[in-house]
């Protein structure tokens, strides 16, 4: 089992009054799945990628990777799981504007302190596989924006990871760019290994996915 969730909830203090992002959460993925969670704005499909992916803590239950629990890592130990174990895509891309698309993608490699030759071998065929051979030396501004969400594909891509969490990854697009963006997912997916979870409140962008995890008010309905 790659990830198991037991009994995971979250609480928020936002003011006097608490706010349960998540309640009593229990799920596994298998290496290998394409799982979406879907569910409306403020259902907890981001909070639960943030507590899978070591951005945030749980107040309670527990998150397994690989069988090794999360709880008692001290904050270094988290971030180098999120180093080597996970690949993030965003709604915003979260790319470095000053950097093209090539040195965006580089950068998730040189943090793993990847020799150079095998930095550039490793990039250039990563933005091959996304579709962007011949982009790589423009900068985000110069790109559309399905262009830039598949810059921020090949830089979760690019460092080999076990899983890939992907928030909204289409919610910035139209339906058509965001079509193509999740079916080269599902083809990274199926031809690489790639397990995938990312959340969607989008009908279109559902029908992809193998299995749907659907949330209402911080719990699992179905």
């Amino acid at each position: 089992m790659l990830l198991s969730i037991k009994n995971l909830s979250k609480v928020y203090h936002p003011g006097k009054t608490d706010v349960k992002a998540l309640e009593d959460i229990n799920l596994e993925i298998d290496s290998g799945e394409f799982t979406a969670l879907c569910g409306p704005s403020g259902s907890g499909k981001t909070t639960l990628l943030n507590l899978i992916g070591c951005i945030d803590r749980p107040d309670g239950g527990e998150i397994f990777l690989d069988g090794k629990p999360l709880s008692g890592k001290t904050g270094d130990e988290l971030a180098l799981l999120r180093r080597e174990y996970f690949g993030f895509i965003f709604q915003t891309y979260n790319l470095i504007p000053v950097l093209t698309a090539y040195e965006n993608v580089e950068l998730a490699l040189s943090m793993l302190g990847k020799p150079d030759a095998a930095t550039r071998k490793r990039v250039m065929e990563t933005l091959e596989k996304v579709g962007l051979t011949g982009l790589e030396n423009r900068k985000p501004l110069e790109l559309s924006g399905g262009q830039q969400q598949r810059v921020s594909i090949a830089r979760a891509l690019v460092k080999k990871p076990r899983l890939i969490l992907a928030d909204e990854p289409t919610a910035n697009l139209d339906s058509r760019t965001g079509e193509q963006i999740v079916e080269l997912m599902r083809q990274m997916n199926e031809n690489e290994g790639v397990t995938f979870v990312f959340s969607t409140h989008d009908a279109l962008v559902m029908k992809h996915a193998r299995r749907l995890v659907q949330l209402h008010d911080g719990r699992i309905q179905q």
